[in-house]
């Protein structure tokens, strides 16, 4: 059952993109000067910090399911270039009152610009509000499988991208969509490099253990040299 609650919005997208299964988890209180240091587009003192696509729209697709299947969920997000939760790239340092905030006299604030668009629910009101808990419920409800082949590409083309036009509006050193994908590919093959590297590196203990275990007099033949050039062939077979 979906709950429309800031902390357990938070909780449900707090996985780092990254390799499957190994993501770290992002800090739950974004509002700390150790994330303010890593934001992509910096922070200024005193400004707020806007979520580029917004927790409560993400929230739906990830609330109440397991913790392997969210990671699932924010992989696929970030493949079709969305960033999310506290991510370094989804943060973005904005005067509250000229640049973030939803007031009806400043239409080009991001708030206002969102809730315009019916990408936030800050004005629906009678049966918009609730068609709009309906939905956010319905997409609770869904299987992870349909969430990640049919939900995720129309977010990300429906309200991600948009979302994310509507910031650079305002800020355009924000990643677009189509950097974000090139980020997590590059992330996602720097995590694959270190899984191979800590992989060989535990195969060449292995081996000089075994080699130890060795009697000296019956060692020829079994040197951990050779052992490490036949590693580098199942290397670079592994990167075929």
């Amino acid at each position: 059952m979906y709950v429309q609650d800031r902390s357990i919005n938070e909780d449900a997208v707090k996985f780092q993109a990254g390799f499957p299964g190994k993501q770290g988890v992002l800090p739950l209180d974004h509002k700390t000067d150790t994330v303010r240091r890593v934001m992509h587009t910096g922070y200024v003192k005193g400004q707020e910090m806007h979520h580029v696509v917004g927790i409560d729209q993400l929230s739906p697709l990830l609330q109440g399911r397991s913790e392997q299947d969210q990671r699932l969920i924010v992989n696929a997000l970030n493949s079709h270039g969305i960033r999310t939760g506290h991510d370094m790239y989804n943060l973005a340092s904005m005067d509250d009152e000229l640049e973030h905030g939803y007031r009806k006299d400043r239409p080009t604030n991001a708030h206002t610009q969102l809730s315009n668009m019916g990408l936030e629910d800050r004005i629906f009101e009678g049966d918009e509000l609730k068609k709009n808990a309906a939905f956010k419920q319905s997409l609770t409800n869904l299987p992870t499988a349909t969430i990640i082949q049919q939900v995720v590409p129309e977010f990300a083309a429906m309200i991600g991208g948009p979302s994310i036009d509507v910031a650079r509006s305002i800020n355009p050193n924000i990643t677009t969509v189509e950097q974000n994908k090139q980020i997590y590919a590059q992330e996602v093959e720097l995590e694959r490099q270190a899984e191979l590297a800590a992989h060989e590196a535990e195969m060449i203990q292995e081996q000089r253990d075994l080699y130890n275990q060795i009697e000296p007099d019956k060692r020829s033949g079994y040197s951990v040299e050779r052992l490490n050039g036949l590693l580098k062939g199942v290397r670079a077979t592994q990167r075929l």
